[in-house]
């Protein structure tokens, strides 16, 4: 063998190539460990430390398996929609981490709120109506049902939210991405949408099919930053606010309305455009960033490239409690033929196009502007009332 192997090297030695071949993916074999259900009853696992996991389901065949990397996963079968799937947790063990979860048909509710879906998938067939974890890491879920549902994921990291199924109700702690466009959220609507005090950096396609009322997303409470992702709502959004705000790379098209739209703190290197927005609040300011009503993305979800198409809009009031600066812009109807921003010249501002009342509280930079065909007569800008008709921030150059 020790012959052979130095034939190989004086080989590769020889032509100074290094072939690599490509293995086969490695295929994980699982051991079951027990069922249960409604005619087996509870079953109970330990995990290594001692902490014991009690899985129950109440109509319905469950089955949990271990691979051979250790991971566990839940399997059922006959289930309906009043069935009931849980895990306890009694131990040292807090949180206990869960590889699978996999159901073969409709389910009433997933209960693994002292259990985390890591570097795993889950995958329910039809409908289920409330799912909670702890936390999902790395990790995929889809839902192929069309009955809405409630969702609660505690902490998300790198992980992927597919559903053919609306929300009624989505809530996370945090939603983190290691890089841009790894974490994503795609659904028909969302009712309610919550984040506590975490960032919220997933990717959110809603693609509004049967949003009641044409709401595809009706409320959104971020608790934290939004930054490096991408938005694509079609459909109204009711309420959107951010404690935060918006921040570099993250681009925002909702081709409706956006009834109110608060920011706690500024929009910075960041774009949002809707068909027209209410009432738009920030409670610090804005830095090199873009809030267009009229504006929309073309079909690489992005602000500029050439493709992003221009339609009347309108903003019902515009208020900012600190500044705009560094090249910031606030339209409505504006048309920009060569899609780039700053301003330079060549855009042109469509008829019906308005904004409302508008304060800022501290500065308005010259390089900044607030755009539209109808503007209020005055703006309040810092502690004084300037005519917009002859101020060049109020106008194209």
């Amino acid at each position: 063998m020790e012959t052979r192997n130095r034939n190989v090297r004086d080989r590769i030695g020889v032509t100074r190539r290094t072939r690599v071949e490509h293995l086969e993916p490695r295929l994980l074999f699982s051991t079951v460990l027990g069922t249960f259900g409604a005619s087996a009853g509870k079953l109970v696992h330990a995990l290594p430390d001692g902490t014991k996991l009690t899985f129950s389901l109440t109509a319905g065949t469950g089955t949990l398996s271990q691979d051979d990397a250790g991971a566990l996963g839940v399997s059922t079968t006959g289930t309906t929609p009043a069935s009931n799937l849980s895990v306890s947790v009694a131990g040292k063990t807090k949180v206990a981490p869960i590889g699978s979860v996999v159901a073969d048909a409709a389910l009433g509710t997933i209960n693994f709120a002292k259990a985390s879906l890591a570097s795993g998938t889950l995958t329910v067939a039809g409908d289920v109506k409330t799912v909670t974890f702890a936390s999902v890491t790395s990790s995929a879920m889809t839902f192929n049902g069309t009955a809405p549902m409630s969702l609660s994921v505690g902490n998300v990291n790198d992980s992927t939210i597919q559903s053919s199924a609306p929300f009624t109700s989505l809530k996370c702690n945090a939603f983190l991405s290691s890089s841009a466009h790894v974490s994503a959220i795609t659904a028909p609507w969302i009712g309610a949408l919550t984040c506590g005090v975490g960032e919220f950096l997933a990717d959110l396609t809603l693609s509004g099919a049967g949003a009641p009322g044409g709401v595809a997303l009706k409320t959104a409470k971020i608790g934290g930053d939004i930054f490096h992702s991408t938005w694509s709502i079609a459909g109204n959004v009711d309420s959107l606010t951010v404690n935060t705000g918006f921040d570099v790379g993250f681009n925002g098209d909702i081709s409706g309305n956006v009834k109110t739209l608060k920011v706690g703190n500024s929009i910075d290197a960041a774009n949002l455009t809707a068909a027209n927005f209410g009432a738009v609040s920030i409670g610090n300011g804005m830095s090199i960033g873009h809030l267009l009503a009229g504006t929309h993305f073309g079909a690489d979800g992005v602000f500029g490239g050439g493709d992003d198409t221009f339609a009347a809009g309108s903003i019902g009031s515009f208020k900012v409690r600190n500044s705009l600066r560094n090249k910031s812009l606030v339209a409505a109807g504006l048309v920009n033929p060569d899609d780039t921003f700053p301003v330079d010249g060549d855009e042109s501002l469509l008829p019906g196009s308005s904004i409302g009342p508008v304060s800022v509280n501290n500065t308005l930079t010259a390089d900044s502007h607030i755009l539209a065909s109808t503007l209020p007569a005055t703006a309040k800008i810092h502690v004084s009332k300037i005519s917009t008709a002859s101020d060049p921030r109020f106008n194209l150059v």
